[in-house]
């Protein structure tokens, strides 16, 4: 009698005791994971591009030159970051862009500076 009565509070204060799964609730909350893990090992598309898929005229992938970009930057969206100073180099397509962040610093007196981080912008012409 006295296991009775001590068996009621660990049966009715375990929580395992609720959780009744089923292994087709199981395998059905898993389907999403499976899906996912299935769509990797796909066969890839070797057929290409068709004619609606292919650029513009415009995005023909030409090749030109970093310059300067004198105008309104804050209308563009740099497509990369430069360590160094692009101008000149060979650049694709032609029509993107690019940024380069320096530090412009200035003497304020003994022996301390002020700096600033600046931004020059760069476009594919």
């Amino acid at each position: 009698m006295l296991y009775k009565y001590l068996l009621i509070p660990v049966l009715g204060f375990s929580s395992w005791v609720y959780a009744k799964v089923t292994y087709d609730d199981a395998i059905e909350s898993n389907r999403p994971y499976t899906e996912a893990n299935a769509s990797v090992h796909n066969q890839w598309d070797d057929s290409g591009l068709s004619d609606a898929e292919q650029p513009d005229e415009g995005e023909s992938g030409e090749f030109g030159t970093w310059t300067v970009f004198i105008g309104n930057p804050y209308y563009i969206e740099s497509s990369m970051m430069f360590k160094g100073d692009p101008t000149g180099q060979q650049c694709s397509p032609k029509g993107s862009y690019g940024s380069q962040d320096y530090e412009d610093c200035t003497h304020v007196g003994n022996g301390d500076f002020d700096c600033d981080i600046r931004t020059k912008y760069y476009k594919c012409e």
